[in-house]
């Protein structure tokens, strides 16, 4: 894949309309993949949840063209964690290093785009490189600021001699593993997406624009009801 640069303009309404999108999507496999993953003993849960959270980004920068947004999308999917809140009336430290660990995502992407980007002509290897790069960059980080700000049983069991090169092996490699996989493949998905979604903002912008409402809508509603029964 060596992609060029889309020739379709986005503006800043559609780029947050986009980011809502992906971002409500996003929250919505953390809340139900997750809880059933967690319940079925999946392996990998981590890694599978951020080559998803990866894989939607890109599809973003996909169409965008730009690495900035990846940061307002984890910054929607963070704040869909938090709707435990209200609904479980809990503190909002119960998903504190859950919206930490998608933030670092997010955060450490755009960096990444920017960065390998250029230097990799944008390429399937470079995109691959940047979401691999990306994740183990949010795992060093998350390491200590998960520390401090709401560690739970699983992250403290790493506060030892050694943790931290066990966790970024543990957990860190396996992120980066599935972000180099995902995150490729949701560039090329946006990067064809991109024609048709430019289409049908021309031609029947009100559907599109109902469309993209419609599904944050359902993806919160589905979010709460996940929350409500512990899905």
């Amino acid at each position: 894949m060596n992609n060029s640069e889309n020739k379709y303009h986005v503006s800043a309404v559609d780029g947050i309309i986009l980011a809502l999108v992906l971002g409500s999507l996003w929250g919505l496999c953390e809340s139900v993949f997750g809880n059933v993953s967690r319940a079925a003993g999946i392996p990998f849960r981590g890694g599978m949840l951020t080559g998803i959270g990866m894989m939607l980004m890109g599809f973003g920068f996909g169409i965008m063209r730009r690495p900035l947004p990846a940061m307002f999308v984890a910054l929607v999917a963070a704040a869909t964690m938090q709707l435990s809140v209200p609904v479980l009336h809990c503190s909002f430290l119960c998903k504190a290093n859950s919206g930490l660990a998608v933030m670092l995502h997010g955060g450490m992407l755009a960096g990444c785009l920017s960065l390998y980007g250029r230097r990799r002509a944008r390429t399937s290897s470079g995109y691959a490189l940047a979401g691999f790069s990306a994740a183990m960059l949010s795992s060093l980080v998350f390491y200590f600021a998960g520390m401090r700000l709401a560690p739970c049983a699983y992250l403290l069991s790493y506060n030892v001699d050694g943790g931290l090169v066990r966790f970024l092996f543990r957990e860190g490699a396996v992120w980066g593993a599935f972000s180099a996989l995902l995150l490729p493949a949701g560039v090329m998905a946006g990067s064809r997406a991109a024609a048709a979604l430019y289409s049908w903002k021309i031609h029947r912008p009100g559907v599109m624009y109902g469309a993209s409402l419609a599904s944050i809508a359902v993806c919160l509603l589905l979010i709460i009801v996940s929350i409500q029964h512990g899905m």
